[in-house]
């Protein structure tokens, strides 16, 4: 997914960083002015919890394949080499 699909999604604020983990909890990432990662948030709510995993799911719906991405973005960069 472009920058520019993404950031359509973006329209009144930046989305949100979420991490699930399980069927038990959600947590949305905080980040303090200088964007560094300060908390979290923690929720145990699983109307919420299954509305986030919808939303992360239809954005992976939508972003290219991993093995596209790769290519472009690491193969063609090559493996730094140690000094």
């Amino acid at each position: 997914m472009s920058r520019r699909e993404l950031s359509t999604f973006e329209q009144e604020s930046p989305i949100p960083k979420i991490i699930t983990l399980g069927d038990e909890v959600t947590y949305r990432v905080l980040y303090d002015a200088q964007e560094e990662a300060e908390g979290a948030v923690r929720y145990t709510d699983h109307t919420l919890l299954e509305q986030c995993r919808a939303s992360i799911t239809a954005l992976h719906e939508r972003a290219e394949p991993m093995k596209d991405y790769f290519v472009r973005e690491v193969v063609e960069v090559g493996t730094p080499h140690a000094r």
